[in-house]
Parts: structure tokens; C-alpha cells; sequence
């Protein structure tokens, strides 16, 4: 578990908090544009306000950990391609499986 724990927080530090929210707030708009879909519409699906789903597509806000749980499974999305571009390679892969 500690080298698990030092993976992950080396990994954090490599490609910093903003670098992270950044890759996932593309991730999600992405996945949500490719669908041809409102925010308004996905938001309300998704149980959220729109401001809300809005706030993580632009990075402004990072949804919580029961979120993105939610998140995954209703995009059908393991987080960690949300994250990481090339997913064989990511830091955090292990951790998220």
C-alpha cells in the first residue's frame, strides 16, 4: 500500500492538480459533445444542475469522489482515460481498476 501511495502522489506531482482537472474536464465535454448532447440535458440525466456538470467540463469545480464514481459508470468511462491520454502508461491505472 505505501508504494501504491508514493506512485500516486508522484505521479499528482508530475502532472499537477491543474494538468489533471484539465484532462478531465476535456474528457468529460468530449464524451459529451461527441453524443450530440446539451449540457442541460445530460446534466438533468445525471442528477445534477447544470451549472454543476458546466462547472467540471471547464475545470472550475472537480466533481467528488462518489461523482466520479457516478461519472464512470454513466459515461461507461474508466476514470483513469479521463485522466491519462495514453491509458497503458498511466500512473494511475493500477490504482483505479
Amino acid at each position: 500500500m505505501v508504494g501504491n501511495s508514493w506512485v500516486r502522489s508522484e505521479a499528482l506531482r508530475k502532472l499537477g492538480k491543474e494538468k489533471i482537472l484539465g484532462r478531465f474536464a476535456a474528457g468529460l465535454q468530449r464524451w459529451r459533445e461527441a453524443r450530440k448532447r446539451k449540457i442541460s440535458d445530460v446534466a438533468t440525466e445525471f442528477g445534477v444542475a447544470a451549472s454543476t456538470w458546466g462547472h467540471w467540463e471547464t475545470g472550475h469545480r472537480f466533481p467528488s469522489g462518489e461523482n466520479l464514481a457516478l461519472i464512470t459508470e454513466y459515461t461507461g468511462i474508466p476514470l483513469q482515460h479521463f485522466i491519462c491520454p495514453n491509458s497503458d502508461r498511466c500512473p494511475f491505472a493500477k490504482r483505479l481498476e
